[in-house]
């Protein structure tokens, strides 16, 4: 079952948030002139919240004709300013970040392994001509384990820290 964090009403205030999923998140100055991909960026964010059920359809024809007349960052930021962070951003966008926070988990886990298994020859070569009775390998183990269990816990609970992060962006 996917995780789904709300916003709580405390961290929400009245100035808006960053426009979200276009090409000028990066911009810190609001004055700086808004050029055709911004624009473009824009719109398709509104399209996505009319999608979602977020914009009504006269709502959404007076964002996007405003959008492409807009002439600064501030502009487009306004027309997406009160709208859900998350639901606004690419789909592929977040399919491309969760195959990769995926591929990382694996290349964690396969490092480690490899660590693991490399513990316990060594311990295994060094037991057959002194006989330890120390089993000091199950330490690397059970560090290792902890680190790739708690990147694991990371990767499922993204969507829910991403949606917190976004409430703070309020």
């Amino acid at each position: 079952m996917p995780i789904r964090a709300t916003c709580p009403p405390s961290r929400a205030s009245s100035r808006p948030r960053q426009h979200a999923g276009s090409a000028h998140d990066h911009v810190a100055d609001a004055g700086l002139r808004a050029g055709d991909a911004d624009r473009s960026a824009t719109a398709d964010a509104l399209g996505r919240a009319l999608s979602t059920g977020h914009l009504d359809v006269s709502d959404y024809d007076t964002r996007l004709s405003q959008a492409f007349t807009a002439r600064s960052h501030g502009d487009l930021t306004a027309l997406t300013a009160y709208l859900p962070v998350i639901a606004l951003r690419d789909p592929l966008d977040r399919a491309r970040r969760q195959h990769q926070a995926r591929l990382g988990l694996a290349v964690h886990a396969g490092a480690a392994l490899l660590a693991i298994a490399v513990c316990w020859f060594v311990w295994g070569a060094i037991a057959i001509a002194h006989h330890p009775t120390y089993v000091w390998p199950v330490w690397p183990t059970l560090g290792t384990a902890a680190g790739v269990l708690s990147h694991a816990a990371l990767l499922r609970l993204g969507p829910a820290l991403e949606a917190l992060t976004s409430c703070r962006q309020r």
